[in-house]
């Protein structure tokens, strides 16, 4: 909350102490900077409070990058397309800043566009502003996401080595639904040729808000053949790829936030990631020490 801006729960009433009306956080960094978080049901909005001054969204400029790691992560591979792209843009916002602005204009261009389709009077020269808008949106969107794209495959295969002490190839390939190269024109022209059938069923059926990745094991698809340990390899080797490009990228060591992930994962693998995160601040959650870590604060 207090470093990213907002909680990885879906909403405030999800943190607030069953009964309570309302919640505060407050954080004190190692320089003596003060931030406080508070929501009040009564008031229907949470509030920050950076350094003395009242702001109802964090700063960018007050924001620390983050690396999240939950039970629900290690089945990404399994989960909805949906996840997969939060996956990929929640990456591209903390180095990118302004990626996270694109991803939710976007989003506010589609839904317009979708209002729109709706209307029964509706005519196509109505929408075509919100596809401009759509067209050129969507080129910056997955641009960015076929860059990450490259860049983990670059280091994917050998940190899962690493982890599993068995060399694989793994590659993560983009499956978009324009069905060739993202460029605005081409979105463009796809979305003017889409309005009929976009107009029959009152959404945009083509653009980055479908798109997919494809997790390949060894040349096959690894929802089909990878095993469950092979499948959290993965995971823990993505999970330092995103450490990694965070600092490279910002030149600051991400806090991580492990939340119940042991019991998810054998002592071997409990050992790599802990091992892989000395260097940086670590909270845990779990029912039981990690092994070879002493915690500062047992409950």
């Amino acid at each position: 909350m207090l470093l990213a801006g907002k909680s990885f729960r879906s909403g405030d009433d999800e943190i607030l102490k069953n009964g309570s009306e309302f919640y505060r956080v407050e954080m004190t960094f190692g320089d003596s900077r003060k931030v406080a978080a508070v929501y009040e049901i009564s008031a229907g909005k949470r509030m920050f409070t950076v350094d003395g001054k009242k702001t109802s969204r964090l700063p960018a400029a007050k924001k620390y990058p983050v690396v999240l790691f939950e039970p629900e992560d290690l089945h990404l591979v399994h989960s909805s397309p949906a996840k997969r792209r939060d996956f990929l843009d929640g990456l591209i916002s903390q180095v990118d800043p302004e990626y996270h602005g694109i991803v939710l204009r976007y989003g506010r261009a589609l839904r317009q566009r979708g209002n729109l389709l709706k209307d029964e009077n509706c005519k196509p020269e109505a929408v075509f502003p919100w596809d401009k808008i759509l067209a050129d949106l969507a080129e910056k969107i997955v641009a960015g996401r076929v860059s990450l794209l490259q860049q983990i495959n670059n280091l994917v295969s050998e940190l899962y080595g690493q982890i599993a002490g068995v060399d694989s190839t793994i590659e993560l390939s983009y499956k978009n639904s324009l069905g060739r190269e993202y460029r605005a024109t081409h979105f463009l022209r796809e979305l003017e040729k889409n309005y009929t059938k976009d107009k029959f069923l009152g959404r945009t059926t083509v653009g980055p808000h479908l798109d997919d990745v494809q997790f390949r094991f060894n040349g096959a698809s690894m929802v089909l053949t990878a095993s469950r340990g092979e499948v959290r390899s993965v995971m823990l080797a993505l999970k330092f790829i995103e450490a990694g490009l965070i600092f490279d990228f910002t030149g600051k060591k991400p806090v991580v936030l492990l939340d119940d992930i042991f019991s998810e994962l054998d002592e071997t693998r409990q050992r790599r990631l802990v091992d892989e995160f000395r260097d940086n601040q670590v909270i845990i959650t779990s029912v039981s020490a990690p092994p070879g870590l002493k915690p500062d604060v047992e409950l």
